[in-house]
């Protein structure tokens, strides 16, 4: 198996995906060897459509999510976002030294800008 992987002959998600599925036949009691039946499964081609075309479900879904997420807007109130810094610089896994250097870097880095609203009320806000 590795050999093929190695010389691109066979895709390491692949032998995955056989995997899995001949671990549910194995729990089935289906099969008695699950190697046996995975190293069959994978020189004989089983389950190659059935995997390709998972390969395609999965790529429209991680197509619609990305679209969805593109189009949602991110609001986070600058005070809770300090809190949080806070709370991190006290385990120390805040990045940055001071609450300013940690928004450049966690938020305005990432496409967020600072907005008030009409109470007074700052915004960490991403389109």
């Amino acid at each position: 198996m590795g050999e093929l992987i190695k010389q691109g002959e066979i895709e390491p998600a692949y032998v995955l995906f056989v995997i899995n599925q001949q671990r549910g036949k194995s729990t089935q009691g289906k099969i008695s060897s699950l190697a046996g039946a995975v190293f069959t499964a994978i020189t004989k081609g089983h389950s190659l459509e059935e995997y390709r075309k998972s390969l395609v479900v999965r790529k429209k879904a991680a197509v619609r999510k990305s679209e969805k997420a593109s189009n949602e807007t991110l609001r986070y109130r600058l005070d809770e976002v300090k809190e949080s810094y806070e709370v991190m610089s006290k385990k120390n896994i805040a990045k940055g030294s001071t609450f300013e250097e940690n928004l450049q870097l966690v938020y305005l880095s990432q496409g967020f800008r600072r907005e008030e609203d009409a109470q007074g009320v700052e915004w960490l806000v991403r389109d």
